[in-house]
């Protein structure tokens, strides 16, 4: 005698067994690349370039005072996180640590809104502009090396490599 209602719950009992090894491969495997992708992104930033290997413009501050561009208070190093859930992985930098973050990844111009002008100091010498353009300085990204890491350990962990 079939009995259809066992096989369809064994059937479903079996999926569900695989989907939660499917899952935990999987979320395993995106925390290790988000990981590596975080060591990377920090290597980059110590080098002072961006995910192709092209040197950021140095800051005029950084000149003056002789310690690397947007590393003066480490707040914005420190402020990288990831997160990962079963759409992907998301890299963040910045939030209330660095609000600056934005301006430095895609660069920006900045206008005096409240005053006439911007007033800060630069090598000992107080400056007045009635704006200032900061070049793109990208820090967060995926390069092509970081792709090629990722692909090799996912074809690794489904045992195609």
């Amino acid at each position: 005698m079939i009995n259809l209602e066992k096989d369809v719950q064994q059937a479903i009992s079996a999926l569900r067994k695989l989907e939660y090894t499917i899952n935990e491969g999987l979320s395993g495997t995106l925390h290790e690349a988000a990981e590596n992708i975080l060591v990377d992104i920090r290597e980059r930033f110590r080098r002072q370039v961006d995910t192709e290997g092209n040197a950021w413009k140095p800051s005029m501050t950084s000149q003056s005072i002789g310690y690397d561009t947007l590393y003066d208070s480490g707040a914005l190093f420190s402020s990288m996180r990831y997160a990962t859930d079963e759409l992907g992985i998301s890299i963040f930098a910045g939030g209330s640590k660095a609000p600056y973050a934005k301006v430095h990844q895609y660069g920006a111009t900045i206008n005096a809104k409240i005053k006439p002008f911007l007033c800060f100091v630069v090598g000992g010498k107080f400056v007045k502009k009635v704006s200032v353009t900061i070049p793109k300085r990208e820090f967060v990204g995926v390069s092509h090396e970081d792709m090629a890491k990722i692909k090799l350990n996912l074809l690794t962990r489904m045992g195609l490599h």
